[in-house]
C-alpha cells in the first residue's frame, strides 16, 4: 500500500549531513521544518518494503557548494524564523553508502 509519510532528518556523522531511512523506491515530495526545528522529508512510500538511506545537505544561501558535480539535487527552500536554508539530496553520499554496504555484505565472497 502506498502512503504519504514524514521522516525526520537525522543528523548523521556518517558521510556528514543528514539522512533518513525510507522504504526503497520512495518518492521525495518536499522537506519542511516544524515549530520545534525538526526537519522532515515527506515521501510517497510503499509500506513494507526494505529500508534504504537517503542523504541530505542543508546550506545557507551564499554557502560554498561542494564540488560534487550533479550529485547534489535541489529539494526545497525552508524558512526557519527568518533564516533561509536550502535543502539538497546528496546522491554521492548515497552511492558511497550503498557501495560500502555492498562490500560489507560480500566480504570474503570470491
Amino acid at each position: 500500500m502506498r502512503s504519504i509519510q514524514p521522516y525526520g532528518l537525522i543528523n548523521g556523522d556518517v558521510f556528514g549531513g543528514y539522512y533518513i531511512d525510507v522504504p526503497e523506491g520512495s518518492d521525495l515530495l518536499d522537506v519542511t521544518i516544524d515549530t520545534m526545528g525538526v526537519y522532515s522529508a515527506w515521501c510517497i512510500v510503499e509500506i513494507g518494503l526494505p529500508l534504504t538511506k537517503r542523504f541530505f545537505r542543508i546550506m545557507m544561501p551564499g554557502s560554498n557548494m561542494p564540488d560534487r558535480g550533479d550529485a547534489l539535487r535541489y529539494v526545497s527552500t525552508v524558512n526557519d524564523g527568518g533564516m533561509v536554508w536550502l535543502v539538497f539530496e546528496d546522491n554521492e553520499a548515497r552511492q558511497e553508502y550503498l557501495t560500502k554496504k555492498y562490500a560489507e555484505a560480500h566480504k570474503g565472497i570470491k
